[in-house]
């Protein structure tokens, strides 16, 4: 008996030995059939050797030294091919040494230093599609090193909307990192150290691009160009240094997701230095452009702008308030603002709060009447425009802000007192009697953008408007 125990405890662990390695050779077979299947029916795929390595019990496949050459001109090279864990569902994959180049002068098109899928769906993801959207998913995705030809195929798919996009020169991000992404989600993805040096890179010119972060949050509908959404897009620290624009940008936030009520899109910092644009443009160009920069930033030649575009919508019963608050500063020179409180008209059978988080386009939005309050601030702005309005005119400035004055009494005489309060304020502005404009409006009870656009000089009549100047 005792032998016969003894025998079948043999059999047990060499059965626990050899699972592993058995389960490893049919990872490895269909590692290698997969990846011969991934690039498709075209080209052809070259695999230097495909293994498990024993003391990873199965754990890891391997496929090293793949290249696979379309037979059109590109030739794809793959150090190593990694599948770790569960071959049927991943803990991760990881490629090492991607490159794709042309084949025919060898010349590197785009290449990255390592790729990593943590959980993803599948251990190899066929190029060419055919996969239904539910069955593409990746918990986390890494990718370090990349460097991007812009004159390549690639560059032009990747940056087709983009200034980037038709010029030549070299693309190199530091990191690439995102979560929970789906043929038609991604929960977040994260582009970090973003260089790119080049020539004719659309209305950038030639020049140099940098770009610290660029993180997207929630982004939805991929699928679809016409309802895709961006949770919220946030960009740090841009940086342009061309022939065309020199200036950079310290944040620009946008949430577009207004299923919570509220969005908008806020600028922090946004720098240009016109000193150094002037200076690279075309002589003809140069004298008009230093009189705007010396209006702008009395003779400084930095202009340095913030603003902040801030939206929500409120359900009241079977209608719904459009609420929004938006300003433009521009240092040394102005502030404006723009404040709303409308309320709207919602479709009748349609949920209030369903109508207003989908609203898209409010060119067709019954309004209800509401409030519009724009306030203007001078802080240098309007003298400076003052004088070199009068050089132009070739008049003193007294006699300037005097024609200047009689123009507007003449617009009001046509277009009523309304009218006539706001441009005598402005002009109040120009002599600097005048520091801050502040223009209330209210809308009739029904009315929509339309009732505006289609006969502006009608608008006074209307709407009821209020000018307070200081």
């Amino acid at each position: 008996m005792k032998g016969i125990d003894r025998c079948r405890t043999a059999v047990v662990v060499l059965g626990l030995v050899l699972f592993p390695v058995t389960s490893a050779l049919a990872s490895a077979e269909r590692l290698e059939a997969e990846l011969q299947a991934m690039f498709g029916d075209t080209g052809t795929l070259e695999i230097g050797e495909v293994s498990s390595p024993l003391l990873s019990l199965g754990s890891r496949v391997v496929a090293e030294e793949l290249v696979y050459d379309s037979g059109q001109g590109e030739r794809v090279r793959i150090d190593s091919y990694t599948v770790r864990g569960d071959y049927d569902a991943p803990d991760a994959v990881e490629i090492d040494g991607l490159s794709i180049e042309n084949s025919l002068s060898g010349q590197i098109l785009m290449s990255a230093e390592r790729l990593r899928f943590e959980e993803p769906s599948r251990a190899v993801f066929p190029l060419t599609g055919g996969l239904p959207p539910e069955a593409v998913h990746v918990k986390g995705l890494t990718i370090d090193s990349i460097v991007i030809d812009l004159t390549s195929v690639i560059a032009e798919e990747m940056l087709h909307d983009t200034p980037l996009a038709g010029g030549s020169g070299r693309l190199e991000i530091a990191r690439v990192e995102g979560h929970e992404l789906t043929a038609n989600r991604i929960g977040w993805l994260e582009v970090s150290d973003m260089t790119a040096v080049g020539k004719g890179l659309g209305e950038l010119g030639s020049g140099t691009f940098r770009l610290a972060s660029l993180r997207l949050d929630d982004v939805r509908d991929l699928g679809d160009e016409e309802e895709a959404r961006i949770g919220q897009l946030l960009l740090s620290d841009m940086a342009i240094d061309t022939d065309q624009l020199v200036g950079a940008v310290d944040r620009l936030r946008l949430d577009g997701d207004m299923d919570d009520g509220e969005g908008g899109l806020w600028l922090d910092g946004l720098r240009l230095d016109l000193n150094r644009m002037i200076a690279l443009a075309p002589a003809d160009q140069r004298t008009q452009m230093r009189m705007l920069s010396n209006v702008l930033t009395d003779g400084g030649g930095k202009l340095d702008v913030d603003a902040v575009f801030e939206g929500r919508w409120e359900a009241d019963g079977a209608s719904g308030i459009l609420l929004s608050q938006s300003a433009i500063d521009i240092a040394d020179a102005l502030r404006l603002s723009l404040d709303t409180d409308i309320p709207v008209a919602v479709p009748e059978g349609v949920e209030p709060s369903a109508y207003l988080a989908g609203l898209d386009d409010v060119e067709d939005v019954m309004l209800m009447g509401g409030d519009v309050v724009l306030h203007l601030e001078n802080r240098g702005l309007f003298g400076r425009l003052a004088s070199v309005g009068a050089a132009m005119a070739g008049v003193s400035e007294q006699q300037y802000i005097e024609q200047a004055r009689a123009q507007a009494r003449g617009f009001g005489m046509m277009l009523g007192k309304d009218v006539q309060d706001i441009l005598l304020a402005l002009v109040g502005m120009l002599e600097g009697k005048v520091s801050k404009l502040t223009v209330s409006a209210i809308l009739p009870a029904e009315s929509n953008l339309d009732t505006y656009r289609k006969d502006p000089l009608g608008v006074t009549e209307r709407v009821t408007i209020s000018v307070e100047s200081r």
